[in-house]
């Protein structure tokens, strides 16, 4: 609509204002500070755009420039409006300076008790020194405030989780996705919270949804997804924060390894899926998946011994059903023949055609190889891990 107005009133500073603050929401910050610098200059004392414009700066890693804007809006505020001041208390927090975030939050809702982010704000200081109580009581206010704001939602989900109010949780991650349905972070958030409670099959649908690959990737068909190594790289970053936030949860490291191998730093790889064994402890199925894993990328950086060591470590832990066909093919125990001969289901084969024709790559039989991952493209269960692994590892071959 700003686009179709600003055709009529491409002078209007209120229209780039309010445009700088669409594209601020979709996360296009250089296309926000060009419309609000836009406004800036047609009307040099209109608020709104310097705020507008301290966000983007912010966004864009240009600390003190932002807060250059906000200092400017406060001033020609005169105290008018509440938002310059939550807005520079969120950077000032950020840049944990505690005291001074506080001190604009007092002003913030002594001007507009309504003033969502100054409660939010206030909510997460509370937060932050275990006073989950009052910052449950700040972000209940915020929300009433600004109920369409989905980032609230999941703040308070996760003060909730302190108070062991799971089920309050839950609604809240349920409202943030309907705000926000492609949000991962949130699906992930969910389905871990579901996984904990016993509700696998809701925590399997939310963990498939914010997985490795972009949706484009996940449909049905059995063409290489296109999806560029440099498209990794956002998905790494989350990992990189899942991580961050909760270094002691083994599964993150299990899939930024896979990730890392798909970008071809296998290197990388094998310290996170080492991470990943230790913090399992080699307990359950999927220990057994990492080993297969590490063995893929040690197999890759030409460590053949360590690669062995893992997969007679993952034969020690593994019991008489699957994978324990396919480690007796790696160990040299079973034929090619008879590891297929014994298999049934189509995950199943897709895991087996993966590991075979890495484990073939890696040892330099590139032609042997290729049957299997021509079988994955044709075949393979394309919602699997190793699916997308193999194809993106087979490029090797080419």
């Amino acid at each position: 609509v700003a686009d179709q107005a600003l055709k009529y009133f491409g002078g209007d500073a209120d229209l780039h204002n309010m445009r700088a603050i669409a594209a601020l929401d979709q996360g296009d910050l250089q296309a926000s500070l060009l419309d609000s610098s836009k406004a800036i200059a047609i009307s040099p004392t209109f608020v709104g755009p310097y705020t507008t414009k301290g966000c983007a700066l912010y966004g864009l890693g240009r600390t003190k420039e932002s807060l250059c804007a906000f200092d400017k809006a406060i001033e020609l505020s005169q105290g008018r409006y509440s938002f310059p001041y939550s807005q520079r208390a969120i950077v000032y927090f950020r840049l944990n300076m505690i005291d001074k975030a506080q001190k604009d939050l007092r002003k913030a809702i002594a001007i507009s008790s309504k003033d969502a982010r100054a409660r939010q704000l206030q909510g997460d200081l509370y937060y932050r020194t275990g006073q989950y109580r009052m910052a449950l009581n700040e972000y209940n206010q915020a929300v009433a405030y600004a109920p369409a704001m989905a980032d609230l939602y999941c703040g308070r989900a996760s003060i909730r989780l302190k108070l062991d109010d799971t089920v309050g949780a839950l609604n809240d991650f349920d409202a943030a996705l309907n705000l926000k349905p492609e949000n991962k972070e949130t699906l992930l958030a969910r389905g871990m919270l579901a996984a904990n409670l016993g509700d696998f099959e809701e925590a399997m649908q939310d963990i498939h949804n914010s997985m490795l690959l972009p949706p484009k990737a996940l449909v049905k068909s059995h063409k290489k997804p296109n999806v560029s190594r440099a498209s990794l790289a956002p998905l790494l970053a989350g990992y990189d924060q899942l991580i961050n936030r909760n270094p002691a949860e083994a599964d993150s490291y299990y899939h930024r390894g896979l990730l890392l191998l798909c970008a071809g730093r296998a290197q990388q790889a094998e310290r996170d899926l080492t991470k990943y064994l230790e913090l399992s402890r080699w307990k359950g199925r999927g220990a057994i998946f990492g080993a297969l894993a590490l063995n893929c990328a040690y197999g890759i950086t030409g460590k053949n011994q360590l690669g062995r060591a893992v997969i007679v470590e993952a034969d020690r832990h593994c019991g008489d059903a699957w994978p324990r066909p396919l480690l007796n093919y790696l160990l040299g125990k079973e034929r090619e023949e008879a590891l297929f001969a014994s298999i049934k289901r189509t995950d199943q084969a897709t895991v087996a055609h993966c590991y075979v024709a890495l484990d073939l790559l890696s040892h330099g039989k590139a032609k042997e190889a290729a049957k299997h991952f021509d079988w994955l493209a044709r075949e393979g269960d394309n919602q699997m891990d190793e699916y997308f692994l193999s194809l993106y590892l087979s490029k090797k071959q080419e």
